[in-house]
């Protein structure tokens, strides 16, 4: 099982891992700080390093228990089980996405709090993001008043915590039109939540900033009509 870091510490940049099993062009090891792409959020992008061959990280992805690491260089068949590798996390698009998902967790909240609409999907990119809202109850979001109450929100420079809950307290004190819960799997028993004080609590996996003041100002550049009540929307934050 590979061990992942960004759990405990999304911002950790540099880590030292062993190599358990290579089949190049991937590698997995006993331990990563690269988030391995899923819920919406993007792979990170890095260096895999061990002495002076270093190896460009293109894709990182998760089966099972374990991460597959797909590497790029030349000399890929130096590396061997047993050895130590240095990762090494390309920062810039890292916290970038940190801050857009962040910024997705608050922008849901307030539209499920005011508006009674529930996130139904979402895509995040190192340079804008997306959310699907599923429109309940006749009420459409006036999407303007939500990225203005969301600004405000940022600005109010709210701790985001993270902490475990095992998996039945967090079925039975967080909300689950947020949450959705039931879409884990069943082996799953410990949830890794996501708090924005005062605003919001989510199960999530993604790496996040530690401040809503991070985040920056959020700016709503498309809004697509999706059909079958869903209103897409696409933001950048800056």
């Amino acid at each position: 099982m590979t061990v992942l870091l960004h759990l405990e510490d999304s911002y950790l940049r540099k880590f030292e891992a062993k190599i358990v099993e290579t089949s190049p062009p991937l590698l997995i090891l006993d331990k990563t700080a690269f988030y391995p792409r899923g819920g919406g959020q993007e792979s990170d992008r890095g260096t895999l390093e061990i002495g002076s061959e270093r190896f460009k990280l293109v894709d990182c992805f998760k089966k099972g228990s374990e991460v597959f690491h797909k590497i790029e260089g030349k000399n890929i068949s130096l590396l061997k089980q047993r050895q130590i590798v240095v990762g090494k996390i390309d920062w810039s698009r890292r916290y970038k996405m940190m801050r857009y998902h962040t910024a997705q967790h608050l922008i849901s909240a307030i539209a499920l709090d005011v508006w009674g609409a529930v996130t139904a999907g979402n895509q995040i990119h190192e340079n804008r993001s997306r959310i699907d809202f599923l429109m309940q109850g006749g009420n459409p979001i006036d999407f303007e008043e939500l990225f203005k109450i969301s600004n405000e929100e940022m600005a109010k420079k709210r701790p985001v915590n993270v902490f475990f809950l095992d998996r039945e307290e967090a079925e039975n004190t967080l909300n689950a039109e947020r949450c959705r819960l039931d879409k884990l799997p069943k082996n799953i028993n410990r949830v890794r939540i996501i708090e924005i004080e005062g605003l919001d609590k989510c199960a999530c996996g993604g790496t996040h900033v530690a401040n809503t003041s991070e985040i920056g100002k959020m700016r709503l550049v498309k809004k697509v009509n999706k059909g079958k009540g869903i209103r897409r929307i696409e933001f950048v934050v800056e």
